[in-house]
């Protein structure tokens, strides 16, 4: 029986039941590569349960998109919070005909869950109940609790461990008698470019959301933790997830290289890269001598090379002074809209 649970929360669009067969399917090839997984001996499932989170189809799909039906849609619709009228309109002005369907199935996630509180909380009250039900069956079965989140879920996993611990602390505050998440990964952090300008708690004041001095930090509501950042992808350019933390603290590893440049930003592009798989399977499975194996690295390093092998440290450099000099004044959601719409135009042209 497998001692420990990895918990995978996923970013923007459309995510429906069995997404995250993509994201083991990675883990697992990546395990491979390594004793005792390598060559059949044993199988990463053994060692690891996997529980998938989804927010999209409850929250951003069944409560927002079916409703409006599309961009004009939303714009129509007189409850539509002021707040989010100029980033939908940004969206809705966009002439290339993919540029509208991307925006409509993927960039009005960010923006409702970063304009819009009432679904910010829904989110949260979502992905609560199902980690809350996660960490039971963890419980029994004394596994250790990991959790895995890319893009928009890094700032969706962030808020929600704050409430969880606010809300049932004897359950998610060490402090206070609760379980501590043994491992956070987050790729392609995006906390603090979609940080709460409004509190999502009736428990807690906005500052406490705040990801650099936040409590989902090592030590606290987290025991280790682990930030993936690709160096070309434009949504780690602005506000860039960088605390300062004394020891323990955030590791932090860069991967480089890509297929294409629309995939730099994809969780497979990132957690691929050898390092990164290593040390990320290391952590979940707790076999730190992972990679240790004579020609193991080697033979990571020529897959790597033959999948990503274009690398360019200067692609979309345009996209990072848009939303600069000011790096910690607060956004609004038409900023946020008109940088993801100008990621759009350039990542599909």
């Amino acid at each position: 029986m497998a001692a420990n649970v990895v918990i995978l929360i996923h970013g923007m669009g459309s995510h429906q039941v069995g997404w995250s067969a993509e994201w083991i399917a990675c883990l697992e090839a990546n395990a491979k590569l390594f004793a005792p997984y390598a060559a059949g001996k044993r199988e990463l499932s053994e060692d690891l349960e996997f529980v998938e989170i989804a927010y999209d189809e409850p929250v951003f799909e069944l409560g927002y998109r079916q409703r409006w039906k599309d961009l004009a849609g939303a714009l129509q619709d007189a409850a539509l919070p002021a707040a989010l009228k100029p980033a939908l309109t940004e969206l809705a002005q966009l002439q290339d005909a993919k540029l509208p369907e991307f925006a409509w199935t993927h960039l009005l996630d960010p923006l409702l869950w970063f304009g819009l509180n009432q679904a910010r909380q829904a989110v949260i009250a979502e992905v609560g109940a199902q980690i809350a039900t996660a960490m039971v069956g963890a419980q029994a079965k004394a596994a250790n609790v990991h959790l895995l989140a890319h893009s928009l879920g890094t700032s969706v996993i962030h808020d929600t461990l704050l409430c969880l611990a606010a809300d049932k602390p004897s359950g998610f505050d060490p402090k206070k008698g609760g379980k501590r998440f043994s491992t956070l990964v987050t790729v392609a952090n995006v906390s603090r470019l979609l940080n709460a300008w409004e509190s999502p708690s009736d428990k807690l004041p906005t500052a406490a959301f705040k990801p650099h001095s936040s409590r989902v930090r090592p030590g606290d509501l987290v025991a280790d933790f682990v930030n993936v950042r690709h160096r070309s992808d434009p949504f780690t350019f602005p506000r860039c997830f960088t605390p300062d933390w004394s020891a323990p603290s955030v590791r932090t590893l860069e991967p480089d290289r890509f297929d294409e440049l629309m995939h730099v930003h994809d969780l497979a592009t990132q957690v691929d890269h050898p390092v990164v798989a290593r040390k990320i399977l290391s952590l979940f499975t707790g076999r730190e001598t992972l990679g240790t194996k004579a020609g193991e690295m080697d033979a990571a390093w020529e897959r790597y090379g033959k999948r990503y092998g274009k690398s360019g440290l200067f692609a979309f450099q345009n996209l990072a002074s848009l939303l600069e000099p000011d790096a910690n004044r607060d956004l609004g959601p038409g900023e946020l809209a008109r940088y993801l719409t100008a990621y759009a135009r350039e990542a599909l042209a």
